[in-house]
């Protein structure tokens, strides 16, 4: 059953946590044997793209050019009738639509819709979406029991068609040692992993800074990632003059690095599924706060390995950071805390075993 032939499908290979996810798991896919395609529906250049190129993971990118456009899925269609895949599995809402429509259509024997958030339920043309390829595919993945339930409540999907395999870190090569710069300048760090996107409400996190920049000056804030805010934060750090104590660091490859110069991790979304970022920080022995949204209350239980707040509130996400700035003690247990949870309960070991068990049976 390892020689199956599989293709990964995505929309794009945007250094994002569920391409970041879902490129480890061809890597550990590959090992056990299976043959593993990459197919994304750009053609762009990604730090991710080297990764898979360097795992020799055969990799097509095809030009998608608007919402609808017919020519490209012609040749996606063509595509996985050309290469025969035994399994597609596509990710996230567009790549879920039009990979499932394609893998229908060419008669791809299993068909698996993977949803890492809550994209497929964000709205009721979405939801209708979702249920329409439902009828076509063999199983839906989500990312948490939460997640499943929001399913089948707000989706109206069957909890059979479900299936939940969560996240999970490769924690033995997180903890390759690597080279770090320094890169604090005897303050203490406040930082945050993520993508400048509206959805990831940076500004909750700058504005938040902001106030308590007001009276602390032992503080520095750090945003590592990069995306369609970017000018837009940038702009508005430099014009209240704050760039030197509120760092946008962009898209960096060893976040790893970031992560171990932070005293505390900041998570302040609109909206989450099962953040990476979260569990890499608090793997890392991070404390953290993070906002009551998604499965962040599923990971982070406030008061013991870090602090949950009410989303788009600057105000008490301020006051959260302050409590864990404050006191060397608590950010000391909550980090402990922290890494001791995750590690146990977030393994990509763990998501590559449950991800194989589910393709033998669906196989069969």
């Amino acid at each position: 059953m390892g020689t199956a032939k599989i293709a990964f499908v995505i929309e794009s290979l945007e250094n994002r946590g569920a391409q970041n996810l879902m490129v480890q798991w061809a890597i550990r896919l590959q090992e056990k044997g299976f043959r593993v395609h990459i197919v994304t529906f750009r053609d762009e250049r990604s730090p991710l793209i080297q990764k898979v190129q360097q795992a020799g993971l055969p990799l097509k990118m095809f030009h998608k050019r608007q919402r609808v456009d017919m020519h490209f899925f012609r040749k996606l269609v063509s595509y996985f009738k050309e290469e025969n895949f035994d399994i597609v599995h596509t990710h996230v809402f567009t790549a879920n639509l039009w990979g499932q429509l394609a893998a229908g259509i060419s008669r791809t024997p299993v068909r698996i819709l993977h949803e890492h958030g809550y994209f497929s339920l964000a709205s009721g043309f979405r939801r209708n979406v979702t249920r329409g390829l439902m009828k076509m595919c063999s199983k839906i993945l989500v990312v948490s029991d939460h997640l499943k339930q929001s399913f089948r409540t707000d989706g109206k999907i069957p909890a059979a068609k479900v299936e939940v395999i969560k996240n999970g870190v490769d924690w033995e090569d997180f903890d390759r040692t690597i080279v770090s710069e320094p890169l604090r300048n005897g303050q203490l760090v406040v930082g945050a992993v993520s993508a400048l996107e509206p959805r990831k409400d940076p500004f909750n996190f700058v504005h938040a800074a902001e106030e308590i920049l007001r009276s602390q000056n032992n503080i520095e804030f750090w945003w590592v990632g990069d995306g369609l805010l970017f000018p837009e934060v940038q702009e508005y750090v430099s014009r209240k003059k704050l760039s030197q104590r509120i760092k946008l660091w962009g898209n960096q490859k060893q976040v790893r690095s970031f992560l171990e110069q932070m005293d505390v991790f900041v998570l302040p979304s609109k909206t989450e599924g099962v953040p990476l970022s979260l569990l890499e920080a608090m793997g890392a022995g991070v404390p953290v706060v993070a906002t009551r949204v998604g499965e962040n209350e599923g990971i982070v239980s406030s008061g013991e390995n870090g602090f949950l707040v009410p989303a788009e509130n600057p105000k008490a996400l301020g006051e959260a950071i302050l409590r864990l700035v404050n006191s060397e003690e608590v950010r000391e247990k909550f980090g402990k805390n922290a890494k001791a949870f995750v590690r146990t309960r977030f393994s990509l070991v763990e998501s590559t075993r449950q991800l194989t068990q589910l393709y033998t049976v669906l196989l069969r």
